[in-house]
């Protein structure tokens, strides 16, 4: 069976002690539960004590988990594996390997990253593809001429200034991979909603054929990055859902509207998530990642949903 999961991105910025925020996740009927990315230090012992009580389990973190010292919001691209600083690569580097530790420590299969952005501090084209589309109706984009011919041109664009970036993402999970190994704990690498975040779709194919990458490495789905990306012409998801089904290793579930908002409960937007869970299977890890204003009803409701899809697939 699948292994559902809530996210703690839903209720962590709302507990002072890790032992209850991981409570809350238990009592709503969940069997596991995923550190999101903003898991602060402070939350670390109660975590530590729930797991040691049995309160629940740990199926995947999201670095970096736990926060780097003083850090105490949401902050997954604090360092980035792209960074043309060697200094800041080293710093992803030293957490990147503290959140493996910290997942194998607490039982995860799984640490779930970022793999940064070629984005430029000026005259980003995808800052402005993205400004783009907030001025028409997601809806039709593919019919507006105007948007098309912006898109191409950012995509030009973003294809000249990712190839530094993307060299310098390889090298990191290079470095970083053989710890993932002696810890038995899988990177899952997480397609992302920025127009300028990596990998860019095209990176997504040849990934997998550099060794160290495809031995420790799996494809992690964001159902409602996906969206948006689809939303803006860039992504063919169903195309990229069957090229990486054999490194597909979990998912984060929520959905998206027709604005482009997501961290929704499923139902509120506009995936079909029937549809969806035809391509999942048994070794899945399917999380629901919420943001903090979906009430503890939409929760449940969108749980019993998942649960409901697993069954009828005969997954459970």
């Amino acid at each position: 069976m699948p292994t559902l999961a809530l996210s703690t991105s839903w209720n962590a910025f709302r507990h002072t002690d890790g032992h209850a925020m991981l409570r809350e996740i238990a009592d709503l009927g969940f069997s596991h539960a995923e550190l999101s990315h903003g898991t602060r230090v402070s939350l670390v012992p109660g975590i530590d004590r729930a797991i040691r009580d049995g309160v629940i389990r740990i199926s995947s973190i999201h670095a970096f988990c736990p926060l780097p010292p003083g850090i105490n919001r949401s902050a997954p691209n604090l360092f980035e594996p792209s960074a043309k600083d060697p200094a800041e690569r080293k710093l992803w580097l030293r957490y990147a390997e503290q959140t493996l530790e910290y997942a194998a420590k607490l039982g995860a299969t799984v640490a779930v990253f970022h793999l940064g952005s070629c984005s430029r501090r000026w005259f980003d084209p995808g800052f402005r593809l993205e400004r783009q589309a907030e001025k028409r109706d997601r809806s039709s984009l593919e019919e507006d001429q105007r948007f098309c011919k912006i898109r191409e041109k950012a995509l030009e664009k973003l294809r000249r200034n990712a190839e530094e970036p993307w060299k310098r993402v390889l090298e990191s999970i290079s470095q970083v991979a053989p710890r993932a190994a002696s810890l038995g704990v899988r990177m899952g690498l997480e397609n992302r909603e920025g127009v300028s975040e990596l990998p860019l779709e095209d990176h997504w194919n040849s990934l997998w054929t550099e060794k160290k990458v495809s031995e420790i490495c799996g494809y992690w789905h964001d159902t409602g990055h996906a969206r948006i990306k689809k939303q803006l012409g860039l992504l063919d998801e169903d195309e990229r859902l069957t090229a990486l089904a054999p490194n597909w290793i979990g998912c984060h579930l929520h959905d998206t509207d027709i604005a482009g908002q997501d961290h929704l409960p499923l139902g509120d937007g506009t995936i079909d998530f029937e549809a969806l869970s035809h391509r999942w299977t048994t070794g899945h890890l399917l999380t629901l990642e919420f943001g903090p204003r979906v009430t503890q009803e939409a929760v449940v409701r969108s749980h019993q949903r998942l649960r409901a899809l697993v069954s009828a697939r005969n997954l459970g």
